[in-house]
């Protein structure tokens, strides 16, 4: 009776570690998966912000075309 029950004991924790593994398998392939799309966006959005800021240049080039700037241009107007 006594060999049986730590026999039943030794499975019980066997089945624990198990299911600790498969849960710790599972949770880094979780946080692998998040951590890959929070890059992914956080990529996205760098990419948009670049792409504004290169259209927004644009425009600023075309804006001012054809006007000389001279270093008085920088100096406060009295």
């Amino acid at each position: 009776m006594v060999i049986e029950n730590w026999e039943l004991g030794i499975e019980n924790w066997e089945l624990v570690i198990g299911n600790w593994e498969w849960i710790i398998e599972n949770l880094s392939s979780l946080i692998t998966h998040y951590s890959l799309l929070i890059t992914h966006y956080s990529l996205l959005i760098t990419h948009y912000s670049l792409l504004i800021t290169h259209y927004s240049l644009l425009l600023n080039r075309f804006k001012y075309r054809g006007r000389r700037f001279s270093p008085a241009d920088n100096l406060p107007r009295t």
